[in-house]
């Protein structure tokens, strides 16, 4: 939806030349092919839905959404609202997120996830940010949900909360969740800990909240060459937004996560 940006009709043009997968564009047609020959990108491999105004954009990726005749939604750099009104909802703190990371010395997906993006997120909402991720683990081939609470501190507050989340996931009998370990977030990050980035063998964090989840992301992807693949979540719709992504490469990344998603997904319902 209004897929204005240089770097976002790039990633999409060579993600359908490499056949990852078929991007129907809402949006103001003239803008995108404009800056699709301005910046050499073939604009042949989309199907152009042209609605110039911003509303009519919205009210039609609205219903491709709710007639469920696309998988993803992915927008440009648009108003957080245009998003929320596609899915119906109004609360921009109810958004949740589900980022994954690609560190080459892990030699394996990193997740991250929150329910939503309050400020105080108690022991509940932790446990459904583990229970929102579950299903992308698990769509990826990930059997076993290997989860680190970190705590932002050593305060003894975060500690018990974090002691009552592993408590409600045993309750909840999930077979393939499991809680390796409690640890403060800068032990996690050092390698001579004994309980630490390397040697843990998490696959989700699970983060005080989501301002301390970006700012981590942030800075994986300042120093590091991290691929970073971000999703927002809404109403459990998996959505790539553009604003999230600092780069070509993380939104092919981030595309090529939803493809093998979607793929395997396919495979699943032919067995049936």
């Amino acid at each position: 939806m209004m897929p204005y940006q240089k770097n976002l009709l790039s990633a999409l043009a060579e993600a359908a030349a490499f056949g990852t997968g078929m991007f129907l564009l809402v949006g103001d047609k003239k803008r995108i092919v404009e800056t699709c020959y301005v910046n050499n990108i073939d604009h042949r491999r989309f199907e152009i839905l042209n609605f110039p105004l911003d509303i009519e954009a919205v009210e039609h990726a609205k219903m491709l959404i709710d007639e469920k005749r696309i998988d993803y939604l992915l927008v440009g750099e648009v108003p957080e609202i245009y998003v929320l009104n596609v899915f119906g909802m109004r609360n921009p703190l109810a958004i949740g997120s589900i980022d994954v990371i690609d560190i080459p010395a892990l030699r394996k997906f990193l997740f991250i996830s929150n329910k939503n993006r309050n400020f105080y997120v108690d022991f509940e909402d932790k446990k459904e940010a583990i229970l929102q991720a579950r299903p992308v683990l698990k769509g990826l081939g990930i059997k076993k949900v290997s989860v680190a609470l970190l705590t932002n501190t050593n305060n003894n507050n975060e500690v018990l909360e974090s002691n009552i989340v592993k408590m409600l996931v045993m309750d909840g009998d999930i077979a393939d969740v499991e809680i390796l370990g409690i640890q403060d977030f800068g032990s996690f990050l050092r390698a001579g800990k004994h309980f630490n980035l390397f040697n843990s063998g998490a696959t989700l964090l699970i983060l005080k909240n989501h301002e301390i989840a970006r700012v981590f992301l942030n800075t994986l992807s300042a120093f590091t060459n991290s691929k970073i693949a971000s999703f927002s979540v809404y109403n459990q719709h998996l959505v790539l937004d553009a604003k999230v992504l600092d780069s070509k490469e993380n939104i092919l990344f981030s595309l090529l996560i939803l493809e093998k998603l979607n793929s395997i997904k396919a495979s699943a319902l032919a067995k049936r």
